[in-house]
């Protein structure tokens, strides 16, 4: 999967995961904002969004992700903003 594959997987269910209208609307502004720097900013910095196939590890008998995405949903919505903050 490429990095901007990654990320738009990612992106998708930290969106769906949001308990809220305004929390998926946040997530939504967030992602927007990144997916406008384009593919070349968004590779540059995959490291500092916490892009990666890691992302989407399961465990070895397949009973699951080891660290679902929905769980660690504010975890990339910081990693995002200070992406986005840093490296402008």
């Amino acid at each position: 999967m490429t990095t901007l594959e990654l990320f738009i997987k990612t992106a998708n269910r930290v969106i769906t995961s949001g308990k809220t209208k305004n929390a998926k609307n946040f997530a939504t502004k967030i992602c927007d904002q990144i997916l406008n720097k384009g593919i070349k900013w968004i590779k540059k910095n995959k490291d500092a969004l916490g892009i990666s196939e890691i992302n989407f590890a399961m465990y070895a008998d397949g009973s699951g992700e080891i660290a679902p995405i929905e769980d660690n949903r504010i975890r990339y919505l910081e990693k995002w903003q200070l992406a986005l903050f840093a490296n402008g």
